[in-house]
């Protein structure tokens, strides 16, 4: 069985992703730039796994249970600073296998200039919320006429930075602190009145929305705090992955070796690790610290700088690391990304670094039971909320729900047809019912 599952991940992992490797655009080609100009970008894309690394469709809402009590907003859903535009009603309520949050693309130029900015998200992505305004349709957006202009000649322009009263700490300003990052600045159209609204201002352009992503990496988890993880894309390898097992009382992680691109001659290597038996450190805190310093130096290692790279850790740091549950965390290599996420730029920089932090969540075994015997037919409401609350599943609380409600089903509707088969097959037949056939990303 085991075989049979590693096989069809394969083939549907090509499926999914090498018909887009090759096929990027603008920051995927060879030809040389313009000098003097570079661009930088970090994102992370979330996703949601059963134990058996089954794929699972979900979305936020608009509140969350049982968040942690060390995690900073965690227990709401923090929303956007009110001046972010959003195309859709945003990305809490709509249904997708991933949400990709917070890409900024940061510029660097030695003199002001203009540029035209274009980036879609592909197999059927949606790009939600962004800022500066740009022209959104669903799956593409596109600044056009983008001011760029040089940090050490925009003194007046960053103390004129938005900021939202109500949402004073939100994790979208952690984004600001890379000094050395241009300032973008898109100018108003003057209306059919003759007013103008004020030009609009960042440290970077700011983008997110909902849809897919795979890289290949697959993780299933057993009972008692053991993950298991296998690479199966023989377009690349992965560099930098971590799992991390975050509770109340400790953080437990791993940074793991590199894992090579698929080789369909040899065995798919397995790697095991038992988050349980993990030394936590001296306490919570330090541990957190050690990850976050990990995960610096590697965002770094893939092309971010200092400045950069300590900034996406700090915008993510309280969900990445404060949140109950286990998870891992993997740099997706640049060609995943230019082939799913393609950005044009035009001029066109001399240099365009691209660096996406992807993180799996995996529901362990005994969450899943615990869900199902709270969500079991007859039981009161107050007691089935309590249950949940319990397992502190935050933000990631209604893909769960949805999850064991479909899993229960499709066993219920298999033992419903097994029993009624067996009443029209004589005493000593055995009914053996086939496995139906995986949905996407269904490992069982």
């Amino acid at each position: 069985m085991r075989m049979i599952y590693s096989a069809w991940v394969v083939a549907s992992s090509l499926a999914l992703v090498s018909p887009l490797i090759g096929g990027g655009e603008d920051s995927a080609k060879s030809e040389p730039g313009i000098g003097g100009l570079r661009a930088h970008e970090w994102g992370t894309f979330t996703t949601l796994h059963w134990s058996t690394g089954s794929s699972l469709s979900w979305y936020q809402g608009g509140w969350q249970l049982g968040g942690s009590p060390n995690a900073k907003g965690v227990n709401s859903v923090s929303d956007l600073p009110a001046f972010v535009h959003r195309g859709f009603a945003g990305k809490s309520s709509i249904n997708g296998f991933a949400r990709m949050e917070t890409p900024v693309i940061y510029f660097y130029t030695d003199k002001r200039r203009k540029v035209d900015v274009a980036v879609t998200y592909h197999n059927g992505g949606k790009l939600t919320e962004f800022f500066p305004a740009g022209n959104s349709m669903l799956g593409s957006l596109a600044w056009n006429s983008l001011e760029l202009i040089p940090a050490a000649e925009a003194t007046e322009l960053i103390a004129r930075l938005p900021t939202d009263a109500d949402r004073p700490d939100n994790h979208y300003f952690q984004a600001r602190a890379v000094p050395e990052a241009a300032v973008v600045r898109m100018v108003q159209p003057i209306d059919g009145e003759g007013n103008q609204a004020p030009d609009q201002l960042e440290k970077f352009l700011f983008y997110r929305g909902v849809g897919s992503f795979d890289t290949g990496l697959n993780v299933q988890m057993q009972s008692g705090g053991t993950m298991s993880l296998n690479h199966y894309n023989s377009a690349f390898g992965m560099k930098h992955v971590w799992v991390v097992r975050s509770t109340s009382d400790a953080v437990r992680w791993e940074k793991l070796p590199v894992f090579p691109a698929y080789n369909s001659e040899a065995a798919l290597p397995r790697v095991e690790v038992s988050l349980e038996s993990h030394n936590a450190g001296a306490n919570r805190e330090a541990s957190i610290q050690a990850l976050g310093a990990s995960m610096v130096a590697a965002l770094i290692d893939s092309g971010l700088t200092a400045a950069e790279a300590a900034a996406m850790v700090a915008t993510w740091d309280d969900q990445w690391y404060e949140e109950p549950g286990q998870r891992v965390f993997s740099i997706a290599p640049q060609v995943v990304i230019d082939a799913i996420l393609p950005l044009t730029i035009s001029p066109k920089p001399e240099n365009i670094v691209r660096v996406f932090v992807h993180r799996a969540e995996i529901l362990d075994p005994e969450t899943q039971q615990a869900l199902e015997r709270a969500m079991a037919p007859g039981t009161a409401p107050k007691i089935t909320r309590e249950a949940i609350e319990k397992e502190q599943l935050g933000r990631f609380v209604f893909g769960a729900i949805a999850a064991v409600a479909r899993d229960v089903g499709q066993r219920t509707t298999a033992a419903y047809t097994k029993r009624g088969l067996e009443a029209f097959v004589a005493e000593d037949e055995e009914v053996t019912m086939a496995a139906p056939p995986p949905t996407r990303g269904d490992a069982r």
